[in-house]
C-alpha cells in the first residue's frame, strides 16, 4: 500500500471518528436540554421567572443554567436567582437546584443584584420592570 493510500485511509478514519463525536455531542446536548427543562418545570413560579428573564436578556434556558461566564448570561442568571429568591418562598437550596446551582450561588446572586441596584439606577429600573411583569403589570 502506498503512502498516499495509507494517508487517504487515515483521513477517512478521522472523518468517521469526527462524525461519531459530533453525534455524541448532539445527544449530550439533547440530554442536557431535557435535564434542565425537567428541573425548571418543577416550580411554576421559577419557570415563569426563567422564561421572563431569558426573553428579556435574549438567553436560552440551557445557556442560563450552563457554566457560561459571558456577561449577558451571568447577568441574566443573577437576576433570575435574585427574583426567584424574592418572589418565592422556596429555600435557597431548592432555588439553586431548579437552576442547576447551589445554595451559595443563590445567596451570592441576591447580594450581587442588590449591590448593582444600589449603584445603577437603570439596572434598578430594569429589575423593577421585570418584577412588575411577574406581577401581571404591563
Amino acid at each position: 500500500m502506498s503512502a498516499r493510500q495509507h494517508n487517504a485511509q487515515d483521513l477517512d478514519q478521522i472523518a468517521e471518528d469526527l462524525r461519531a463525536v459530533a453525534h455524541k455531542l448532539t445527544r449530550i446536548t439533547e440530554q442536557l436540554e431535557v435535564l434542565c427543562n425537567g428541573h425548571l418545570d418543577k416550580s411554576e413560579t421559577v419557570s415563569r421567572i426563567v422564561d421572563l428573564v431569558c426573553d428579556h436578556y435574549g438567553v436560552s434556558k440551557v445557556r442560563l443554567v450552563s457554566r457560561s461566564r459571558l456577561k449577558i448570561v451571568d447577568t441574566a442568571r443573577h437576576v433570575a436567582l435574585y427574583l426567584a429568591r424574592k418572589k418565592t418562598t422556596l429555600s435557597t437550596p431548592k432555588i439553586g437546584a431548579l437552576l442547576c446551582r447551589d445554595h451559595g450561588s443563590v445567596c451570592h446572586s441576591t447580594k450581587t443584584v442588590e449591590d448593582w441596584m444600589e449603584t445603577d439606577k437603570a439596572f434598578l429600573a430594569e429589575v423593577h420592570k421585570l418584577e412588575a411583569q411577574l406581577n401581571g403589570e404591563p
